[in-house]
């Protein structure tokens, strides 16, 4: 296991055999602490959390990333009020999305998204579960789609399910 380590920031890089089942490293860092259990192979990120693999960037409060399974979970974290804090924040290519909590599956580029809000086009879809699949298409279900960007919007079209094809429909 490789340890860079900054002034406000501790990154681990995955070790050999996983290294080998991934298309390249998986790089990631917390502003708070990083805690990696070696026997599950798995490290969980607290604070400013980031993972980085190849297009793609993860952000939240808490991420736990499964080196042996090759996944991220992520999440926000409740503050002193009851709020919801550092909810994720995913980037992929030009896509990005924010939710409540995902899993994101690295080998096979595939995420699970519970509480989302993304922009397509002119307009913002606010889904309750979301199946993201390899080629970025998205299976929302409890989905409202608005041109309001308030997180609770006043006005929308609501679905039971719809399925979003990112730059065509």
């Amino acid at each position: 296991v490789s340890v860079i380590e900054t002034e406000d920031s501790l990154s681990i890089i995955t070790d050999d055999s996983i290294r080998q089942q991934l298309e390249t490293e998986v790089k990631y860092q917390a502003a708070d602490s990083v805690v990696y259990q070696a026997s599950a192979s798995k490290v969980r990120l607290y604070g400013d959390a980031r993972v980085d693999y190849t297009d793609l960037s993860l952000t939240a409060a808490y991420i736990e990333v499964d080196l042996s399974r090759s996944t991220a979970y992520a999440r926000g974290v409740a503050d002193s009020s009851g709020k919801l804090r550092g909810k994720p924040v995913f980037v992929q290519g030009s896509d990005q999305y924010e939710a409540e909590s995902m899993s994101y599956n690295f080998r096979t580029r595939r995420a699970k998204i519970q509480g989302v809000v993304t922009k397509q086009g002119e307009g913002f879809i606010h889904g309750e579960s979301v199946k993201k699949t390899a080629e970025n298409d998205m299976y929302i279900r409890d989905a409202r789609y608005t041109t309001c960007n308030l997180e609770h919007p006043h006005f929308f079209i609501q679905a039971s399910k719809i399925k979003v094809i990112p730059g065509k429909k």
